[in-house]
C-alpha cells in the first residue's frame, strides 16, 4: 500500500494497527525483497550478452543499426528528506536544489534493471557516480567482450565500454558530421530505453512520487526494494498503472517518461553538468564508436527527417 503512494497512517486506520505494527512489518518486507529477489546483473557470457545486443537491436521498427549494445545506462536523483549531521547532509545536496541519492542503474531493453548502484551522494556527476560503482570499476579492470558496449549520456566518459554521443563540434566534420548526427540518433534510440525504465518506475512505485524520509541506509534499501520490485512486474507481464510501456508504441513512452520522469531527471543529450565544465569530450576518442560511425557511413544511414 505504501508503495502506491499511501501514508502509514492509512494502514493503521484501515486495519486498526499500532504505527509501531506498521514500521514492523514495512521494514521486514522491505528486507526480504532485497534477499529473495536478485538484481540480474551484467552477463558474461557470450551468448548472454548477444541475446541482449540483439533485443537492443530488435526493440524499435525499423531494427537499430547500432549493433553490440547490451544496456543502458543513466542516472536518476530520488529526493530525500535532508540526512542526519552524521552522514554530511551538505554532500546529498544536489544541483536540482533538493537532498538525493543519485542512482546509477543499468537497463536492458526489455526495461529490466540490471544493475543498480546508490553508494554516492547527490552531489557527486553521473559520470564519477558511475566510475566508483562496483561495475564501473570492473569494467575498468576488465573490458567487455570485442564489439559489446553500454549507452551513456554526454555525461559519462566515453571509455571502459561506454558509448557516448558525439559533441556539437565533432558533428561539424566535411567527411563524417552527417553521419556522427545519425550515430547521435540511433544512440539516443537505444538510450530512451533507461529513460523509460525510470518514468515506469516512478509511475509504479507511488512513494517515490515524494522525499523518501526514513533514515538514509533505510532510503537505499526502499530504494532496492522498489527496483527489485520493477523487474519482478516486468517479468510477470504487469505494465504500469494506466500505461502500457511494454509495447512498441513509442508515443506513449514518451508521453509516460514526460509525465512522470522529466521533473527529477534532465536530458542531457549534448551537455555536462556545471562539475564537468572542464572535461574535453572533444579530445574523447573510442576505436568502437569511430568504427560503428564508419559502419553507419558505408550503409548510408542517416538521421531520420
Amino acid at each position: 500500500k505504501n508503495a502506491l503512494g499511501a501514508s502509514y497512517l492509512d494502514m493503521m486506520i484501515l486495519f486498526r494497527l499500532a504505527s509501531s505494527t506498521v514500521y514492523d512489518v514495512f521494514h521486514s518486507t522491505v528486507a526480504s525483497i532485497t534477499r529473495r529477489i536478485a538484481m540480474p546483473g551484467l552477463p558474461s557470457a557470450q551468448a548472454e550478452l548477444q541475446s541482449l545486443a540483439l533485443a537492443f537491436t530488435t526493440s524499435r521498427q525499423p531494427p537499430n543499426p547500432l549493433y553490440g549494445c547490451v544496456g543502458a545506462v543513466d542516472g536518476i536523483c530520488i529526493e530525500i528528506q535532508k540526512p542526519a549531521d552524521e552522514y554530511g547532509p551538505r554532500g546529498f545536496y544536489c544541483r536540482k536544489g533538493m537532498y538525493a541519492i543519485p542512482a546509477q542503474a543499468l537497463v536492458d531493453a526489455k526495461y529490466r534493471f540490471l544493475y543498480l548502484s546508490a553508494k554516492c551522494t547527490g552531489s557527486t556527476p553521473d559520470g564519477i557516480a558511475w566510475e566508483s560503482s562496483s561495475l564501473g570499476m570492473l569494467l575498468r579492470r576488465k573490458s567487455l567482450p570485442l564489439g559489446f558496449w553500454i549507452a551513456g549520456d554526454a555525461a559519462y566518459p566515453c571509455r571502459n565500454g561506454v558509448l557516448t554521443p558525439w559533441t556539437a563540434g565533432q558533428l561539424l566534420d566535411n567527411v563524417f558530421g552527417v553521419s556522427r548526427d545519425a550515430f547521435n540518433f540511433f544512440h539516443s534510440s537505444l538510450r530512451m530505453h533507461v529513460e523509460q525504465a525510470f518514468g515506469m518506475l516512478v509511475q509504479r512505485f507511488g512513494i517515490l512520487w515524494r522525499k523518501l524520509s526514513f533514515s538514509l541506509p533505510t532510503n537505499n534499501s526502499v530504494l532496492s526494494a522498489c527496483f527489485r520490485l520493477h523487474n519482478f512486474c516486468v517479468d510477470s507481464g504487469e505494465s504500469p498503472v494506466g500505461t502500457v510501456l511494454l509495447t512498441e508504441n513509442r508515443r506513449v513512452a514518451d508521453a509516460a517518461f514526460r509525465r512522470w520522469f522529466c521533473a527529477a531527471q534532465k536530458a542531457r543529450d549534448d551537455q555536462t553538468s556545471g562539475s564537468q565544465q572542464g572535461r574535453r569530450r572533444d579530445l574523447e576518442s573510442n576505436n568502437l564508436r569511430e568504427q560503428l560511425t564508419l559502419d553507419i557511413h558505408e550503409m548510408g544511414k542517416m538521421r531520420p527527417k
